[in-house]
């Protein structure tokens, strides 16, 4: 009957619609992993403008031209507001990756909570119509699987909750600059 197995067909969903998430985490990994490429990228660029800048300031400085000393410093102070945002946002989208990575670790516990979850229904579905598979059968043993599991995602997304924050800090602050 299918009021016996509608816990069941619950936990099945509920592996799908953790394997889902799974798979939006995995490409928001690797998105994340673009961006941070791209970021680093721009860094390395800003490093060197401000490399060069810094260079035409000695130049600058040892022909003792006040003019040109005054304009470069001033591409200079531009430069390094640049630098300073180019390395405020790589450690945004790093952050930002390592929340993407954890939140997929968090979806694969989600998934094998709701696959004890099945068990622990079909376990349960057995226990019902009266039959043991073994003597050795427990329900008890499927519920404490089934709790393990869950206490394991819960602490998973604990964490991944705790960098989602951090990471939106360090959003706000790359955004300030």
């Amino acid at each position: 009957p299918v009021s016996l197995k509608q816990r069941m067909l619950a936990a099945e969903g509920e592996m799908n619609r953790a394997a889902e998430l799974k798979n939006k985490a995995e490409a928001d990994v690797a998105i994340a992993e673009r961006d941070v490429a791209v970021a680093e990228t721009e860094r390395s660029q800003a490093k060197m403008e401000e490399d060069k800048i810094e260079a035409n300031l000695r130049l600058a400085e040892r022909g003792k031209d006040l003019n040109r000393i005054q304009a470069v410093k001033a591409q200079f102070s531009a430069t390094n507001n640049a630098r300073s945002s180019s390395e405020a946002k790589v450690q945004w989208l790093k952050s930002r990756r390592d929340h993407s990575r954890t939140v997929v670790q968090a979806a694969e516990l989600r998934k094998t909570a709701a696959q004890r979850d099945y068990e622990l229904e079909k376990a349960r579905l057995v226990q019902d119509t009266g039959k043991r598979p073994s003597s050795g059968f427990s329900v008890a043993q499927f519920e404490q699987q089934a709790t393990q599991a869950h206490r394991e995602y819960d602490e998973a997304k604990a964490a991944a909750d705790k960098q989602g924050t951090e990471a939106s800090q360090l959003e706000q602050k790359y955004a300030q600059i």
